[in-house]
């Protein structure tokens, strides 16, 4: 996509001067893709560090076999990946797309609220299937 416009290249093509290349990357397709600023890499980064020393302490360190694996959709409102716990509970991250400030759990009378700021919430099941959630209005 060059100026917002997608274009096909069936081989290379001149940029002509290069005056800043920090705002791209190349992809492996060749795909040119505009990349995050240095501070807002440095905020991604610290927020995954966060989640993933969340996770740790919550798995116990490890996982051996994840669940849920199957293909996501990334224009869902709600996404649900989940492994077991060494204690043999499942744990499962309930990922929101913004916007969306609680969930119930489909079948029950649960309800999940999703905190300002944050992007999802954990639950914890005695059962590998997966939970199906749905979006509730407050």
């Amino acid at each position: 996509t060059i100026n917002g416009t997608s274009t096909s290249l069936g081989g290379s093509i001149n940029v002509g001067t290069v005056t800043s290349v920090a705002a791209l990357t190349l992809g492996t397709s060749g795909t040119v893709y505009q990349t995050a600023a240095p501070a807002l890499r440095i905020e991604n980064a610290n927020r995954l560090n966060e989640l993933l020393r969340e996770l740790n302490t919550k798995l116990g360190g490890f996982v051996e076999n994840p669940l849920a694996i199957n293909r996501i959709a990334f224009n869902s409102n709600i996404l649900v990946s989940g492994a077991q716990t060494s204690s043999g509970s499942y744990l499962w991250r309930v990922s929101v797309k913004p916007g969306v400030t609680a969930l119930s759990l489909r079948g029950t009378t649960t309800v999940l609220a999703i905190p300002a700021g944050d992007a999802g919430v954990w639950f914890e099941s005695t059962t590998a299937e997966v939970p199906v959630f749905d979006s509730v209005s407050q």
